[in-house]
């Protein structure tokens, strides 16, 4: 009888927020920033939930029925705003629930990285809270941060795993990373702090160096800082001028990026729709050589895969207004959006991405695919028919060290320098040896006529004085 009240009560506790005409209400609460400096801005990521849901609510609209309310202020401008200002969300939590408003409410975080603010909020509302900035490991805790889940397309960890196996798998200990000062993005500081906090840098079994991009760098200069440091140079900077400069400078230029599954055409026509909504419903056109983000694709996915989860749970009687218990039915769950792709999150409530090693191809004048790493391998894995053109003898990865030494101090070419040194003592040898029998001549004829100096010549003896 014990078990049947329970599974009763639970059915019970969730038909409070279905609403007179028998459909589930679920409302996303999205806090971010307007201003579209950031990818993950509303103007941005927006469209992806507009799209997401009404897919959904046309999917299931005899089940539920999804709406989305955004969060934000005009003092919300930048990434250290999207931080500041929780007490947004506190006043519209507290008002909605005052209501007695019959939704179930889901917060969505669209900052540039995870906050302990946001998952202690939700921990202690007992919701479910989506971040959909970049994560960063040291938010993973289902412990601290039960109802919080981490399903933005950019993850730090995975950045650093691919980094110390790349340099495993080629033979790198020494690491130039070069990045853009410009102040535009964090990436390129947090990127590197994820590197330097990976085990083999904190050993010291990698050496990791940084220069400094400044907004008017002169490329080649730090190219030559760079080769009189390290092998393997990484850049935070993939404009089109860094990338000519690189060309130029490198036999071969790798990409190391998130990368995505999608059916090509699929993937297009989403693009399309998010462009438009964009501009129609936020005021914002994409540059004609620009087009919508993977944070952007990711919120429709994110959507995709909440209203699915959220009718199951709700089908099988499950308590979906418990945000610990709801946060846990996507532990450990990979979940399928079609043509689009798949969404995997782990046990700590972290999306696992792909990262790629991507070549340069000249031929094709662009990047292709050749190596990647995801959660269900432990190391590199290689792209059927890829070859990585190295432009070296042999076609190897590059030496971690130069032949010469990165100042021309190898014990190798000190060794190869033998022969010209010596080709030019033997030289010099020569001509002070020849230079000494000149003078060893001369002063010898010298003597001789000075020894025989009462001879007459020979027209004197034949001379007859008048």
């Amino acid at each position: 009888m014990r078990g049947f009240f329970l599974c009763h009560f639970m059915t019970a506790s969730s038909l409070f927020m279905v609403s007179s005409g028998g459909c589930l209400n679920v409302e996303l609460l999205i806090y971010g920033l307007w201003p579209p400096a950031m990818l993950q801005a509303i103007p941005l990521a927006g469209p992806g939930f507009d799209i997401g849901i009404d897919e959904a609510n046309q999917e299931l609209s005899d089940i539920l029925r999804i709406k989305r309310t955004y969060i934000s202020g005009p003092e919300v401008v930048g990434c250290e705003d999207t931080g500041a200002y929780f007490d947004q969300i506190s006043r519209h939590y507290y008002g909605y629930t005052e209501q007695q408003n019959d939704s179930l409410l889901i917060l969505v975080y669209l900052g540039c990285g995870d906050s302990t603010i946001f998952g202690q909020l939700a921990r202690e509302w007992n919701i479910l809270a989506i971040s959909g900035g970049a994560s960063y490991p040291d938010q993973r805790d289902m412990v601290l941060y039960p109802t919080a889940l981490a399903t933005g397309p950019f993850q730090f960890e995975l950045y650093s795993t691919m980094f110390e196996k790349v340099c495993e798998a080629f033979n790198w200990s020494r690491v130039g990373l070069a990045y853009d000062t410009s102040g535009a993005i964090p990436f390129p500081t947090e990127i590197y702090d994820a590197f330097s906090s990976s085990g083999s840098v904190r050993s010291g079994k990698l050496q990791l160096q940084r220069f400094p991009i400044p907004p008017e760098a002169n490329h080649k200069t730090i190219l030559q800082k760079i080769s009189q440091a390290a092998r393997d140079a990484r850049f935070n900077n993939h404009s089109s001028a860094v990338i000519l400069v690189a060309l130029e400078a490198f036999g071969s230029l790798i990409q190391m990026i998130t990368c995505f599954d999608h059916d090509p055409e699929a993937h297009r026509l989403l693009k399309g729709r998010i462009r438009r909504k964009a501009s129609e419903m936020y005021g914002y056109r994409y540059a004609p050589d620009r087009e919508p983000s993977e944070f952007a694709t990711s919120s429709y996915l994110i959507t995709k895969m909440l209203a699915s989860v959220v009718n199951d749970s709700f089908q099988r009687g499950l308590d979906i207004s418990n945000g610990r218990l709801l946060a846990h039915q996507f532990l450990n769950t990979t979940y399928t959006a079609g043509p689009i792709g798949r969404l995997f999150i782990d046990s700590f409530g972290e999306r696992q991405s792909k990262i790629c090693l991507s070549p340069f191809n000249h031929s094709r004048g662009r990047f292709t695919r050749a190596l990647y790493c995801d959660h269900t391998e432990t190391t590199l894995q290689r792209v059927p028919n890829t070859v990585i053109v190295w432009n070296t003898p042999g076609n190897r990865p590059p030496r971690d060290t130069p032949l010469c030494g990165f100042l021309g101090e190898g014990e190798s070419c000190r060794k190869s320098s033998i022969t010209p040194v010596i080709i030019v003592m033997a030289i010099l040898i020569l001509i002070f040896t020849s230079f000494l029998c000149y003078l060893r001549q001369r002063f010898s004829q010298q003597g001789l006529l000075r020894n025989c100096w009462w001879r007459l010549e020979t027209p004197e003896i034949k001379h007859k004085p008048g």
